[in-house]
């Protein structure tokens, strides 16, 4: 047993070393094993912190990245990019065994909205399919100018089935989606297998 939690505490996340190095410095029985634990626990908590202030900057990173308008129908690589640091960060430094395996990468949604009184209805449906189909949806984006309806948009062919699925859900929330595909990302390595954008049309979440 002790083996493995060796091997977990030197090739596990931040977090999880720096859980085993903490306990281990306190309860392990012999004296000259315990100022080893705290020994590497130091070194660990070096890193824990370096990660935790890593975080802090990423996801002030994001919010600046959030502010810059993507041109037409691209998709915001930036904002990808820097959302995609920020989860590997928060995820090395949650506590889990080192053997989970994150199968595939979850569907993603942004949200774009243009203007401020969809924001609230946006969330909404943003927090609605979040919990229905299992997909993250980082937040929502104002943008100046936008379809003139509602589009659910993909970025690879094979996302297809998917995108009409999301698309339809969206529909079955009241409010019309069709999910269009935009062409050219086909090769991209910059963008994440599974990135949606949905832009809710100029009139769409208006009441009156």
């Amino acid at each position: 047993a002790m083996g493995h939690f060796l091997d977990e505490a030197l090739v596990a996340d931040v977090a999880l070393r720096h859980r085993l190095a903490e306990y281990f410095s306190n309860v392990t029985r012999s004296e000259s094993m315990r100022t080893r634990w705290k020994a590497y626990y130091d070194v660990v908590d070096v890193e824990y912190r370096d990660t935790q202030a890593r975080l802090a900057k990423a996801q002030a990173e994001v919010a600046a990245a959030a502010s810059v308008e993507p041109v037409g129908g691209a998709p915001n690589i930036a904002l990808d990019q820097k959302l995609a640091q920020v989860e590997e960060l928060k995820e090395a430094l949650r506590v889990k065994p080192a053997s989970s395996d994150a199968a595939g990468s979850a569907p993603r949604v942004y949200i774009h909205i243009t203007d401020n009184a969809q924001r609230s209805r946006a969330e909404q449906i943003g927090r609605q399919i979040s919990s229905a189909l299992s997909l993250a949806v980082p937040g929502v984006q104002r943008v100046s100018k936008g379809p003139s309806v509602t589009e659910l948009r993909y970025f690879n062919g094979a996302s297809k089935s998917e995108a009409d699925a999301i698309a339809s859900y969206i529909t079955g929330l009241g409010v019309q989606t069709q999910a269009k595909y935009i062409p050219g990302y086909e090769s991209s390595t910059l963008i994440r297998p599974r990135h949606y954008e949905l832009w809710f049309g100029q009139s769409a979440l208006v009441s009156g």
